[in-house]
């Protein structure tokens, strides 16, 4: 009489990877996962083809009356202080590279401010007062940074060496 054969799942021929070796880097994207047949026979990404999209599947640019309804609609409107704060949080503690401090500073160089907005900008600033705890915590802040500066400077400036007196 012969023994009925126990119940084989599809996947009984795909050899598992050996614990010993190191996992197989591939598949569907976990380690120790062998390839699929379609997956075996698609070509590897190459790293131009998924860095740029191709021509035809670039986002076509809004027509300019799109964009003149979308700035319109958006017009009067500000953030709620929950949005606000949800931004506030996102950028705290960004650290912006030199080369993204040099471009932001050449894009306002030269910008001057006109007599109308220096009136309006003297305006807002009239009337406030700073707490005597922020003014001392201003004045650390300032002593601090001309210390700063002062080193620098010392660093910066070579020491004069007088050259040897001449024997006569």
């Amino acid at each position: 009489m012969e023994r009925p054969r126990p119940y084989q799942p599809d996947n009984a021929g795909v050899k598992k990877p050996d614990p010993q070796q190191a996992p197989y880097e591939g598949g569907n994207g976990s380690p120790g996962i062998l390839p699929t047949i379609h997956e075996q026979s698609k070509p590897p990404p190459t790293s131009e083809a998924s860095s740029t999209q191709p021509e035809q599947k670039r986002r076509r640019p809004h027509s300019p009356e799109t964009r003149a309804k979308m700035s319109q609609s958006r017009k009067g409107k500000s953030p709620s202080p929950e949005h606000r704060a949800h931004i506030s949080e996102a950028l705290t503690g960004r650290v912006l590279t030199p080369e993204t401090r040099v471009k932001i500073g050449a894009a306002h160089r030269g910008k001057t401010i006109t007599p109308e907005q220096r009136q309006l900008i003297s305006e807002a600033k009239k009337g406030k007062s700073f707490t005597p705890e922020h003014r001392l915590k201003l004045s650390e802040a300032h002593r601090k940074r001309w210390e700063n500066i002062k080193r620098q400077q010392a660093e910066q400036q070579p020491t004069q060496v007088f050259p040897p007196p001449a024997n006569e």
